[in-house]
């Protein structure tokens, strides 16, 4: 249950490319559970290929959501 709403938060605020960069504390709050909640659902989405991790210089940590959890009005399907 709690991998679907973290799921549903990555899903709604991914960009068009359904790349999701959000704070891990913004996703927790946005999805009503902890951070620590977010981090062990966030692994087990990559470890099930829900998502993947996105290579990136920057501080946060970058995932893109597969097209098929993306809203159809970003996507463009």
């Amino acid at each position: 249950m709690r991998d679907r709403a973290i799921l549903l938060v990555m899903a709604r605020r991914a960009n068009v490319t359904g790349e999701f960069f959000q704070s891990q504390a913004r996703t927790a709050r946005e999805a009503g559970c902890n951070v620590r909640t977010v981090r062990r659902a966030t692994q087990s989405l990559l470890d099930n290929g829900l998502i993947s991790r996105i290579p990136s210089n920057r501080p946060t940590d970058r995932f893109r959501v597969l097209d098929d959890f993306i809203p159809a009005n970003k996507s463009g399907k």
